[in-house]
């Protein structure tokens, strides 16, 4: 059923209802206007179809895509660094295109092992990190194109240099590829011209948090095409394969008789060195290449593609969603999830003293462990969206000392991914541990209850102003461990907890799911919280109790710990509670009503 969404239903934070409906069930995207979320392109297709799976076969490939007489004269590799520990400082960045132009550590980058797809990346830390490769003729390129393969972690009211060529005073420089607030929150390529400062800029979205893989090109040809106050045609921005749109009307040169300069190449700062602003760069670098002729458009896809199959970053973007679908996560420690990745991962961690469940964890039951397998999947994180990412501990886990843990919200990821691939999906999640529903979760009171709506209402105050349409797909509610004290006011507790939300959300028939407590077999006195979340559930046609019970301690321990004796539930008891999930939501949340367009 559709239901608008009211002006103050929720007494933290007002939402805004201008065109923007809110349903029982779902989960949208916003109106962005930069494409944001990328699919993988076909293998088969394209003249790297032979070459795409030999990531270090960079020659061969090139001589697929570019002239014979092209190459790099700058390839800076994270790959082929060899000889460093994990943490240990990148003094020196050997140049891989055999002009010599190594690039020298001041301050102290460092090596990354695994970060993307497996493979090293270098790490600045935007306070005194940077490289510089010395001036060298080879450099002096007119037309060009560079391509860079970053994550840019500067917040949101920041500005980085990524690197730039440049004198090191206003306003002359070579190129310069910058960062932050100035650049619509996103990457701009820049390239200045002549002593007045003479320029023109692309920009792209916004990249924080994430590698993407860019392109920029001068076109050499076409400098001074343009008239003063239009756009620049000489310059052009690529972002993941796709074109950029100039951010700035902008006016160049009439020649390109000040291309050239005898200045290094920084990379990680403004090389202006304003003691005010210095511009430092905050991230992660993967691969850097300069070609010394301005590719075309097949050339520069090409290149995209063989660096995304390198580097595991999809390259072609999908048409961005009016709707999104958002589901919530409360409870205690069940709720924050404490699922093991993985054996391995469990025994690299504080808690290698208990072995996992055989069969149990996320690796072993199919369970994907990578960013690209969640595209559309953000997590709040206390007062914005991040991207749902395993293993980075951002979201929540109720081990907080191990990262490669999970609750709920991962398999839920996974099966809404598959079967609404073109819609957004959001999730707000509040599962500390060993926390009661009498007092921490009491309806409209309680702490935990508070900070929950709290965050409930940031995020849907975000999400209704920048979607059409914001489907709640419902809440999976696990608690009541820590209510034995008071177990015979647990129905009541929670009948008033279920009405809270209710009204609270603004959504009157939120659907509700409760796990049924599996491993108190034995405990008369936790007894009546089991009978109360059957009771509730019964008498509630819009909650659904999620009963995986198979009769005793032994059984369900096998079944759905994730070590023996634990009461925490492990990837499989999450897959199984998902998929009974999708099972109730599917028919009534969907239907007609907006999916499959």
């Amino acid at each position: 059923m559709k239901r608008l969404l009211q002006d103050g239903l929720n007494r933290h934070v007002p939402i805004p209802t201008t065109s923007v409906r809110i349903h029982s069930q779902g989960r949208s995207h916003l109106r962005r206007r930069y494409p944001a979320h990328y699919r993988t392109p076909r293998l088969d297709r394209g003249p790297l179809r032979q070459t795409r799976a030999i990531h270090s076969g960079f020659a061969l490939f090139l001589a697929l895509v570019v002239p014979a007489a092209a190459a790099p004269v700058l390839w800076l590799d994270a790959a082929a660094l060899t000889g460093l520990a994990d943490g240990e400082t990148v003094s020196t960045w050997p140049d891989r295109s055999g002009h010599g132009n190594d690039a020298v550590s001041s301050g102290a980058p460092t090596f990354q092992s695994g970060e993307l797809n497996g493979l090293p990346v270098v790490r600045f830390d935007g306070i005194d990190d940077l490289v510089t490769v010395p001036h060298s003729d080879s450099l002096n390129v007119a037309g060009h194109t560079f391509f860079f393969v970053v994550k840019c972690l500067n917040a949101v009211n920041d500005n980085g240099f990524i690197l730039a060529k440049h004198e090191g005073t206003w306003p002359t420089y070579h190129f310069a590829l910058r960062y932050g607030i100035d650049y619509r929150n996103g990457v701009a390529y820049n390239i200045a011209i002549g002593s007045e400062g003479q320029n023109s800029e692309a920009g792209s979205e916004d990249y924080r948090n994430r590698f993407a893989i860019g392109a920029g090109r001068l076109d050499a040809t076409l400098v001074g095409t343009n008239l003063p106050g239009t756009d620049c045609p000489a310059i052009t921005l690529f972002f993941n394969g796709v074109v950029d749109q100039p951010s700035y009307d902008a006016y160049d040169a009439t020649t390109d008789d000040d291309l050239f300069n005898t200045y290094e190449v920084v990379i990680g700062k403004d090389p202006r060195n304003s003691p005010t602003e210095p511009r430092w760069f905050n991230g992660d670098m993967a691969e850097l290449i300069l070609f010394d002729y301005a590719m075309s458009d097949q050339e520069i896809a090409d290149v995209n593609a063989y660096l995304g199959d390198k580097w595991g970053i999809p390259a072609v973007p999908v048409e961005p969603s009016s709707k999104a679908l958002v589901f919530l996560i409360a409870g205690q420690s069940n709720a924050g999830g404490v699922a093991p990745f993985s054996p391995e991962s469990n025994a690299a961690s504080p808690y290698a003293d208990y072995p996992t469940t055989p069969g149990s964890t996320a690796a072993e039951v199919g369970i994907p462990l990578t960013q690209e397998a969640y595209p559309r999947s953000d997590f709040w994180k206390s007062s914005s969206w991040i991207d749902l990412i395993p293993g980075t501990g951002e979201y929540g886990t109720g081990y907080t000392q191990d990262p490669n843990r999970h609750g709920i919200e991962l398999p839920m990821a996974m099966l809404l991914e598959r079967k609404h691939p073109k819609l957004d999906k959001f999730f707000v999640k509040w599962g500390p541990a060993g926390h009661n529903l009498y007092s921490q979760w009491a309806a409209n009171s309680g702490p935990d209850y508070v900070t929950f709506m709290i965050y409930y209402n940031a995020a849907m105050q975000d999400l209704t102003a920048r979607y059409d349409e914001v489907r709640v797909v419902g809440l999976y509610w696990d608690q009541g461990e820590s209510d034995k004290p008071e177990a015979a006011a647990y129905r009541q507790n929670l009948l008033n907890l279920f009405g809270a939300l209710r009204t609270d959300t603004g959504i009157p028939d939120l659907p509700i799911f409760v796990r049924k407590h599996l491993f108190m077999y034995g405990d008369t006195e936790f007894a009546p919280i089991i009978n109360a979340q059957i009771e509730v559930t019964n008498g509630d046609p819009n909650a659904y109790l999620l009963d995986m019970d198979l009769g005793s301690n032994e059984a369900n321990f096998q079944a759905w710990a994730w070590t023996y004796g634990n009461g925490h539930l492990s990837s499989r008891a999450y897959l199984e509670l998902s998929g009974r999930i999708m099972a109730i939501i599917e028919p009534a949340a969907f239907g007609t009503l907006y999916y499959g367009k």
